[in-house]
């Protein structure tokens, strides 16, 4: 009975998860494209009565993270521009790992600002912004949309992190700092870290 009204005294949220539920979620999980699922918004508030209780405080992020690790995985699989797939490891470093993990600016930012002698006009001052707006404007357009779904995390990104091992999140850290590595093909620290996640929504999705 996830989410559906009758459990707000004080019950556990979590309960011993089958297989068949397991999929079943993963399923759901899978399903999501841009709008979530109604049920997956059910889940969600679910998490957010159930989670601070039963001693799992990062659950919900623990949710938003396997989305967004799965559509950074979707980038990969459909030849998006490197540069947005650049910024949306940047971001779910930036939200996720960043509390645990501190990384550095990215290496590539300067040769762009080494090039701009596109408008020698002395009124525009700015001119070395100029090369970066198509990035500026990308990484905008991801940061709105994440905020119209009402993320919790949206407005303390300082205090974030998931359910991960440190092992974990440094690799995928490791990823943004190694020249190219976000373009990398292998994507099963990925896959490992949503495989933690998952392991501590399944007893959530059966409770």
């Amino acid at each position: 009975g996830r989410g559906r009204g009758g459990k707000s005294k004080k019950v556990p949220g979590r309960a011993t998860p089958t297989k068949e539920l397991y999929h079943r979620l993963l399923n759901l999980l899978m399903s999501v494209s841009g709008t979530w699922p109604e049920e997956l918004l059910l889940f969600e508030k679910y998490l957010g009565e159930h989670g601070p209780d039963d001693g799992y405080p990062l659950i919900v992020n623990d949710l938003h993270f396997w989305v967004e690790v799965q559509r950074f995985k979707d980038m990969h699989h459909h030849d998006t521009d490197s540069d947005f797939i650049y910024r949306k490891l940047e971001a779910i470093v930036d939200c996720y790992l960043d509390p645990q993990i501190p990384t550095e600016p990215p290496p590539e930012k300067q040769p762009s600002n080494l090039s701009p002698p596109i408008s020698p006009t002395p009124s525009s001052k700015g001119q070395s912004s100029i090369p970066e707006s198509p990035v500026q404007s990308k990484v905008d357009i991801t940061s709105l949309t994440e905020k119209t779904k009402k993320l919790p995390w949206a407005q303390r990104k300082q205090n974030l992190q998931v359910d991960l091992t440190v092992d974990i999140g440094q690799k995928i850290s490791n990823r943004m700092t190694t020249p190219g590595g976000h373009l990398d093909k292998d994507l099963s620290y990925y896959d490992e870290a949503q495989k933690m996640v998952l392991k501590e929504l399944v007893p959530f999705y059966a409770g």
